[in-house]
């Protein structure tokens, strides 16, 4: 319950009082749900956006790449940076941006409409695909293949699934270089994609 309330004590009460109710342990109330999602609803469009953003690039989001794919003024970047720190939509974890909760996570990318979603992954594959070229960080390599593989670029995805792979491979996980490639599986979208990871 704690980690769910995330140190909200209105949030802490409800999970008490919904479990005690239906005595599922891990449920979310809707009570929570609706109430959270009400909130993200009412924030302005580029706060919204930028919320999005950081959501989706996860424990890559750092003001530097948000900055990058948001389109703001210096001033107006600031402004949301701000209004989403001050009313806990943020957080900070040293260099990096959070969202603030896992829940406040899940309610923004739930109001994103699908095709809106593939936009905002087209959007930030290209980015984690930068940063992976500039500092070789082997753990960006699965983040780009998803992002990818959510912007409907399969054939990207599948080169960064390769690279993966390849570089699991490369230092002794062989068997992990093979439970990758089978997963990539189900991001080909033709036979000659599927022959190519075998």
């Amino acid at each position: 319950f704690v980690h769910t309330a995330s140190g909200n004590p209105l949030f802490h009460q409800m999970l008490c009082a919904h479990y005690d109710e239906t005595r599922q342990p891990f449920a979310v109330p809707p009570s929570i749900l609706s109430a959270t999602t009400r909130r993200i609803e009412q924030l302005p469009g580029e706060c919204r956006r930028f919320l999005e953003l950081c959501a989706l690039l996860g424990q890559h989001a750092t003001l530097e790449a948000l900055r990058s794919l948001v389109e703001l003024t210096p001033s107006q970047f600031v402004d949301a940076v701000r209004r989403l720190e001050e009313e806990g939509y943020l957080r900070t974890d040293g260099s990096d941006v959070r969202v603030r909760h896992d829940l406040l996570r899940e309610c923004t990318l739930s109001l994103v409409a699908p095709l809106t979603r593939k936009a905002l992954h087209g959007m930030v594959a290209p980015k984690l695909e930068q940063r992976y070229e500039e500092t070789q960080d082997a753990a960006l390599l699965w983040d780009c293949a998803e992002h990818w593989a959510a912007s409907g670029e399969t054939g990207k995805a599948l080169q960064f699934v390769m690279r993966c792979a390849r570089h699991a491979a490369d230092i002794g996980r062989a068997a992990k270089a093979l439970e990758l490639l089978d997963g990539a599986k189900r991001f080909a979208r033709s036979p000659t994609e599927t022959a190519n990871l075998l």
